[in-house]
């Protein structure tokens, strides 16, 4: 069950990276905060977008087992593209006001953003789960505004429905 959960899980991801591709917020200069072995960059690129992946060893959670940064730090950063990262942050809300504090000045900055919900614990050092509605008031609060909200798939197991996790794109 692990194997199909993990499929699953994987390809909701990339259909919210997709979704949010076709929707424009891909197309511009595109950071992927805990890009691990890059599986977006494709996406990024075919919608335009100019891809930098950036993570790091010491990051809870590397999946590259490397230290990635982009080549060229450009300040007009226009989305930073965020999947399953934030479980492993020890505050999520500081992380998104410094966020929201460093991008405020950019024109059209958004925050492509993917989160479990019900899930496993992935390892010793996976900190948080989060409910969409539970994201949504953490970015709210930070000062974003929720542009796309959305579950990003749901399952039947042992008669109860398990979400994979949410989807959210928020403007600075």
């Amino acid at each position: 069950m692990t194997d199909e959960l993990t499929r699953m899980e994987n390809e909701s991801i990339r259909r919210f990276v997709q979704k949010a591709a076709d929707k424009g917020y891909l197309s511009d200069y595109v950071l992927d905060f805990g890009c691990g072995k890059q599986p977006y960059r494709g996406i990024v690129e075919r919608a335009g977008g100019d891809y930098h992946g950036y993570d790091l060893k010491k990051f809870p959670g590397n999946m590259s087992g490397k230290d990635i940064t982009p080549s060229l730090v450009r300040p007009l950063v226009a989305t930073i593209l965020c999947t399953q990262v934030v479980q492993y942050m020890p505050d999520v809300q500081k992380w998104l006001c410094d966020l929201k504090n460093l991008y405020a000045w950019v024109p059209k900055f958004h925050l492509v953003l993917t989160g479990p919900t019900n899930w496993p614990e992935v390892q010793d050092f996976d900190l948080h789960r989060f409910t969409r509605a539970g994201m949504e008031s953490l970015l709210i609060s930070a000062g974003f505004e929720v542009v796309l909200s959305e579950r990003r798939e749901a399952f039947t197991h042992l008669g109860y429905e398990w979400s994979l996790g949410f989807g959210i794109v928020a403007r600075a």
